[in-house]
């Protein structure tokens, strides 16, 4: 380096690393709250590491502090909140509740059969978790939207992990316990929609106005309640939206956007 170049100051990598590391511990708290029972707790967490990771990622752009190592540590950090806590969340409520109990509809999981299911439908949602975190290593500099925004290839594990979260905390809520009942069949349809290499749209200015308010209303009310703990419904109905705006929007430009080489885990 030429003497009079300038140094980097390293304090502004501390910054969104340690946020991305705090998001990692509330994920890790997150699987510990649904290990002892306390499932709604063990949800809320898992939309707190929600807020973390889009606040991480704000406050490395704002410091320009974007980092290789802060990315590596990003994608273990969502290994944790969004892959390994929401498959805790869901195996443990429903084996957590003793099949004679009388308490909810989830003796069906209990004998061996169905309960070796349940262990391989959790243990896919991970596996497709670990595959997208990976591909998205790969990808981050070279995938492009017709914006010349960056798109992701498959849904990030932040909104399916989220989605999860939500759907829980409203079945809680409403006492909607066969829709928890039904989950663990919805991570194969998860983990599928991870992995496939489809472009998705990110969470990021657009050029039109009306879209960017849109943007910033809906990301302060996620906030909002993610903070206070209120309005499940909220939540499960704007990550819903977006969800399956993604996917239609997708299913219009995916011929147009097709993934890169780079994405072929086996290249010739």
């Amino acid at each position: 380096m030429p003497p009079d170049a300038p140094q980097t100051k390293r304090w502004r990598y501390v910054i969104p690393n340690a946020i991305t590391l705090g998001s990692m511990l509330v994920g890790l708290g997150s699987m510990g709250q649904a290990v002892t029972g306390h499932y709604e707790d063990a949800a809320w967490l898992i939309i707190m590491c929600a807020m973390l990771d889009k606040l991480d990622g704000t406050a490395a752009r704002l410091l320009g502090a974007s980092s290789k190592i802060g990315s590596q540590l990003d994608s273990f950090s969502d290994f944790v909140a969004f892959g390994v806590a929401p498959a805790t969340l869901i195996f443990t409520w429903i084996r957590g509740i003793p099949p004679d109990s009388g308490l909810g509809p989830f003796a069906w999981w209990h004998p061996d059969w169905n309960s070796y299911l349940l262990h391989f439908l959790c243990a896919f949602y991970v596996i497709c978790a670990t595959i997208r975190l990976a591909k998205f290593n790969v990808l981050e500099d070279t995938a492009r939207d017709v914006t010349g925004t960056p798109v992701f290839y498959g849904i990030p594990t932040t909104i399916v992990g989220s989605l999860i979260a939500a759907t829980c905390l409203v079945g809680l809520k409403y006492e909607w316990f066969d829709l928890i009942n039904a989950l663990p069949f919805t991570l194969i349809f998860f983990g599928a929609v991870m992995i496939l290499n489809f472009p998705f749209p990110r969470l990021s200015k657009r050029p039109w106005l009306i879209s960017n308010i849109f943007l910033v209303v809906n990301v302060f009310m996620a906030y909002l309640t993610g903070l206070f703990r209120i309005w499940p419904e909220y939540l499960f109905g704007s990550i819903s939206f977006f969800f399956f705006f993604g996917m239609v929007w997708s299913a219009a430009y995916h011929k147009t956007l097709e993934a890169p080489p780079n994405l072929d885990p086996y290249p010739q």
